[in-house]
């Protein structure tokens, strides 16, 4: 296996996790699955392929210590978090998809009654809103 097949492997994982297709379990199936595949890599693209494994890896860890992970607002709210941060477009395209996810999630969490489960939700538009003043520097 070379590494352009692995890399394929890893970025549909990723994607899956942007897009909260994946639970806690079902990515360390995975995180587990690739670091199997490692030893199929030739030794010169093994060390590229384990970093790729480690940021899985630190997502998992990050996803077993957040308590909502596993709620239904939290995958929706996450969902819309991995679409509203995608970066393909233009940046204006991107800045319009980032400000209707932090619109989105604050939807989301606004329904909620639970204040911690709320806070995480919350949480999810911090980056986004990094995004936006990135992409708009004069804001």
């Amino acid at each position: 296996m070379g590494y352009d097949e692995f890399r394929a492997e890893y970025d549909q994982v990723m994607l899956a996790c942007l897009t909260a297709k994946l639970s806690v379990e079902g990515l360390a199936e995975q995180v587990s699955r690739l670091t199997g595949l490692l030893t199929e890599l030739h030794p010169a693209d093994r060390n590229r392929a384990a970093v790729d494994v480690d940021n899985l890896q630190e997502i998992l860890t990050n996803a077993r210590q957040v308590p909502y992970v596993e709620s239904p607002a939290f995958i929706e709210a996450s969902r819309v978090f991995g679409m509203a941060n995608a970066d393909w477009g233009t940046a204006i395209e991107r800045t319009h998809r980032a400000r209707q996810g932090v619109q989105d999630i604050r939807t989301i969490a606004g329904q909620l009654s639970d204040p911690a489960e709320r806070d995480a939700v919350l949480q999810l538009t911090e980056p986004l809103e990094l995004l936006i003043d990135a992409l708009e520097p004069g804001r």
